[in-house]
């Protein structure tokens, strides 16, 4: 799950970097929201897939 905190850092850029060192694309899970938005799918497919090992 990725967290980027300015509007400067792309998620596209994020994701780019990710797969460049070899992480699956069904391996990457995003959300973007508002704080107020509660729907949070990503998250939600995240706790559905993560295993033991896995790094967050």
């Amino acid at each position: 799950m990725l967290v980027f905190p300015t509007s400067q850092q792309s998620l596209d850029s994020q994701i780019k970097a990710l797969k460049e060192v070899g992480v699956q694309e069904n391996r990457i899970f995003t959300d973007i929201a508002t704080g107020s938005h509660t729907q949070r799918d990503g998250l939600e497919l995240l706790r559905l897939k993560v295993e033991g090992g896995d790094i967050l």
